[in-house]
This record gives structure tokens, sequence and C-alpha cells, in this order.
């Protein structure tokens, strides 16, 4: 009989941590899933070494640019950083 309980304990202890891991996974999981709409995307780039004259002066320009799409974005209204790039040197270069 002290055998058979012994067994039964030791079969229990052995469980234990197993179920609770997975309870904990699947709670991170939901936490994860809840928090979907807080994810942003976004890209980045350099512009690196624009030259830019001002004011009579030749000036060096690093420029970083970062763009945050709004939420729930179409594939079909993501932006070409390209383009962005592009209008961005047309400013400059024709900046007064």
């Amino acid at each position: 009989m002290k055998q058979a309980l012994f067994s039964v304990i030791v079969l229990v202890l052995l469980i234990t941590p197993v179920w609770t891991q997975k309870t904990v996974s699947a709670e991170r999981l939901t936490s994860k899933i809840e928090n979907l709409d807080l994810l942003t995307e976004e890209f980045s780039f350099l512009i690196q070494n624009f030259k830019m004259n001002h004011q009579s002066e030749v000036n060096n320009l690093n420029i970083k640019v970062r763009v945050c799409y709004e939420n729930n974005i179409s594939e079909v209204k993501y932006p070409d950083f390209r383009a962005i790039a592009k209008d961005i040197e047309d400013l400059l270069n024709n900046y007064p």
C-alpha cells in the first residue's frame, strides 16, 4: 500500500510542473494575441553625404528617415521608399 501511495505521489509531482508550464505558455500566448494591436510596422533609410548649397556654402547632410505605417494599412497603400527619398532630394535641391 505504501509503495502504491508513494508511486502516485511521485507521478503527481512529475506531472505537475509540465502542466504548470503549459498553462504559463498559454497565458503568454493569450497576452501576445491581445497585444497585436500595439504592434507597429515601420521602416527607415539613410540619405548619406547629400551635398546641398545653402547660403553660399556647400553643406554635407546625413539624413535619416523613419516611416511608421498606419494601422491596418492595405498592401496597395504601402509607400515606395525610393519615391520618398527622391522627393526629399528634389526638395533639398530646389530649396531657396
